[in-house]
């Protein structure tokens, strides 16, 4: 069985510095289009709907504010089917507050907080610094015991 394997970022569609790293990514999950793969992927993105040619499921953020995104409960439930999985950020770490501590997700998202309270993957992150004028990849895991 394959592990279900969603990105939050920009939509890999897009032209932005995410959306391209997205795309790359993905390209080079060893084995993503045989069945050796270990993942099922999937994006959740914002600034673009998606393309057909593209052979994963892209779901788009329509709601952004404050970069909470509450169509992470429908969209993850939607590709996961109740499977434990993982959950891949890229995106600055400041804008996933909410994603770290449920318990600060706003009021207004109360099925998002009770969503990320179950557990329903487990997350890590990938961001870009600048460091003394260097581009610098970071990648960060939080994999819960």
């Amino acid at each position: 069985m394959k592990t279900p394997l969603m990105f939050l970022s920009d939509a890999p569609s897009g032209t932005s510095g995410l959306s391209r790293i997205t795309r790359e990514l993905i390209a080079h999950i060893p084995g993503r289009s045989g069945d050796q793969c270990a993942f099922r992927v999937a994006t959740l993105g914002y600034g673009q709907r998606g393309f057909k040619s593209y052979p994963y499921p892209q779901y788009p953020i329509t709601t952004l504010q404050d970069y909470v995104v509450p169509e992470l409960p429908d969209a993850w439930n939607d590709f996961a089917r109740g499977e434990q999985g993982i959950l891949m950020a890229i995106w600055n770490p400041s804008w996933l507050w909410w994603l770290s501590l449920p318990r600060t997700a706003p009021p207004m998202f109360p099925e998002l907080r009770k969503f990320l309270e179950s557990k329903p993957f487990r997350h890590g992150g990938i961001s870009l610094s600048t460091r003394l004028g260097h581009r610098e990849l970071c990648l960060s895991c939080n994999w819960p015991q």
